[in-house]
């Protein structure tokens, strides 16, 4: 959808690891490499999101946890920007982790984040089947030892606890 505009403004959504929300335009000097506010061309829906997935060779049941993994990171808006600008695009790929060596412009993009991120998330997926792991217990430890996200091995931590909300919004 739109921007939203109230109070006079038009609104940026932001995030900074696994708090979200929003900041009026013109408060912010370098809203990115758009001077436009952000519109619906950088968010994907949750079926756009399972139509990615898929057509990049997810298989059924990693689909839907890279769908909650990108809802979970970015609220689907594959431009947004978190960790200090780091963390970038869908899976918040930081330049230091596994979007090591790929430009702003290719983490953004969603074909090219997502053909990047399904080998490690079927990698942490069959590990995890291969340990007896299944459901959502299966998609949680998938989850959080692909993205890593802080204290990611800490039962109960803010990434598990938003990510099993994503996991149950995406159940088909």
């Amino acid at each position: 959808g739109d921007t939203p505009s109230e109070n006079g403004h038009a609104w940026l959504p932001v995030a900074h690891g696994y708090v979200q929300g929003w900041v009026a335009a013109d408060l912010v000097e370098d809203a990115g490499a758009s001077s436009e506010p952000c519109n619906g061309s950088t968010w994907l829906s949750v079926t756009e999101l399972f139509d990615l997935v898929r057509a990049t060779g997810a298989e059924p049941g990693l689909d839907r946890i890279m769908v909650a993994a990108a809802l979970t990171e970015s609220n689907g808006n594959t431009t947004v920007v978190g960790d200090g600008g780091h963390s970038i695009g869908l899976w918040q790929m930081h330049d230091q982790g596994l979007g090591a060596g790929m430009t702003v412009a290719d983490r953004s993009t969603p074909a090219i984040a997502c053909a990047t991120m399904l080998p490690h998330f079927a990698r942490s997926y069959a590990s995890w089947m291969g340990r007896g792991l299944d459901g959502e217990e299966l998609a949680v430890q998938t989850y959080l030892w692909t993205e890593r996200p802080f204290q990611f091995n800490t039962s109960g931590s803010a990434a598990e606890v938003a990510f099993r909300k994503q996991w149950q919004r995406t159940g088909e």
